[in-house]
């Protein structure tokens, strides 16, 4: 996994390659974290199963949710496929902020360490 820290306002995970924000806190990492996990299952699949909704989800929040309040539009995007897998893979709740419990195996802890989480 290759972590690239970009200016962006957001986040988000290329199959092997994770972009962080400069801002981005552990729930963003351990979510994009959840991508990175769903790359490696679904492999070349990951694009069309994953990113490509994904990114159709993200379009489809910022340009017909724009009257919806923060919390309302986070816990509409979160709910649905893939963001849902992603945070369950990475052991967090977007919606709410909060970290959970993570056990990570020795295949992937390299990988997390990488995204520098604390906590």
């Amino acid at each position: 996994m290759i972590v690239i820290n970009w200016r962006a306002r957001w986040s988000c995970c290329l199959g092997p390659v994770i972009l962080l924000n400069p801002g981005a806190d552990n729930v963003t990492k351990r979510h994009e974290f959840g991508h990175y996990l769903q790359w490696r299952h679904y492999h070349l699949f990951y694009w069309v199963i994953v990113a490509i909704p994904s990114a159709a989800r993200w379009l489809w929040d910022v340009t017909a949710h724009r009257h919806w309040g923060y919390q309302r539009r986070r816990a509409w995007y979160y709910s649905g496929w893939p963001e849902h897998n992603a945070d369950k893979r990475g052991c967090v709740d977007s919606t709410t902020g909060r970290l959970l419990t993570i056990t990570i195996s020795a295949k992937y802890l390299k990988a997390y360490n990488k995204l520098q989480i604390k906590g």
